[in-house]
Parts: structure tokens; sequence; C-alpha cells
């Protein structure tokens, strides 16, 4: 019977967390990335605290055409 060894095992362990969602994963603002790029661009301050409104956290992130924006507010910061 073969068993692994404790070194592989701790490293599975401390990997695991990576997998999948996690609590802290920002919300995901929803709709169109072009509308969210305009509105980002040209109102920025009404844009980001309506979005930290509407989350109601301090992170969240949308997409501008490929990319991926992050906002953090907060100590997180």
């Amino acid at each position: 019977m073969m068993s692994a060894s404790p070194a592989l095992v701790s490293q599975a362990i401390a990997f695991f967390p990576f997998f999948g969602k996690r609590e802290r994963d920002p919300n995901e603002l929803v709709g169109n990335s072009i509308l969210n790029a305009w509105s980002f661009f040209t109102k920025r301050y009404e844009f980001m605290w309506g979005n930290f409104h509407k989350t109601a956290g301090n992170i969240f992130k949308f997409r501008v055409f490929q990319y991926t924006v992050v906002a953090i507010r907060g100590e997180e910061g």
C-alpha cells in the first residue's frame, strides 16, 4: 500500500484554497463593457462611488474591453 509523503500532503492542503471562488473575490459589475468604460472615463467619481454603494463593499471589478479593472477602497487599498 502506498501512502503520500507528509510534504506532498501539506503542499496540496496549502495550495487548495487557491482553487475556485474565494470569499474575498470582488463582485463583478454586469453590463456592457463599453458602457462601463465610458462611465469610468467620463464620470469617474460618480461611477466609483455609485458602484461601491451598489456592491455594498470595498472592492469590485469591471471589464473594459479585454481588461479587468479592480477598484479597491479602504484599508485593502
